[in-house]
């Protein structure tokens, strides 16, 4: 499923598209410009497997989630600009964790149909949410991006 979702979208396209996405969803009147609203709706689809993927990924029991991470933190070039760090990068599973303890995966679909909604209708997401969720929204979904496409592919070890 992971190479699936990566195959049409580049990790770094679809972070583009996210902020496309909340940026539709946060304007008053329509403002989805990306093609047809059925466009939206696909990605608004996309993000959910993107959200599902994560959840089976994610360590849910108490494991040491701590891995000795090399002595110097490099980012890998290629997947730059990236919202992640680079412990976040090294250890996506630790990302994972923070972003099911911010909101679980019911709240994210939630937040995402709210998006969603909006970024096809003529209503701003903002009426409905406050100001950190809304940046948390877009914040976290770009750095899960990476996170999976991480854990997913072993981007890491290249």
């Amino acid at each position: 499923m992971i190479e699936k979702l990566f195959k049409e979208n580049q990790p770094r396209e679809l972070a583009t598209a996210i902020d496309e996405f909340c940026i539709a969803a946060l304007t008053e009147g329509y403002a989805w410009r990306q093609g047809s609203p059925a466009n939206a709706l696909q990605l608004g689809k996309n993000i959910e497997l993107l959200m599902e993927i994560a959840w089976l990924l994610h360590p849910k029991r108490d494991k040491n989630l701590i891995k000795k991470l090399p002595y110097q933190l490099q980012l890998s070039t290629n997947l730059l600009p990236m919202p992640l760090n680079a412990a976040e990068y090294w250890q996506p599973e630790l990302f994972l964790s923070r972003f099911f303890q911010y909101q679980s995966l019911l709240q994210w679909k939630q937040l995402l149909i709210c998006f969603t909604e909006n970024a096809i209708g003529s209503g701003s997401v903002a009426e409905e949410l406050h100001s950190p969720e809304l940046l948390n929204f877009n914040l976290y979904l770009k750095k899960l991006v990476y996170a999976v496409y991480c854990l997913g592919l072993g981007e890491r070890d290249n």
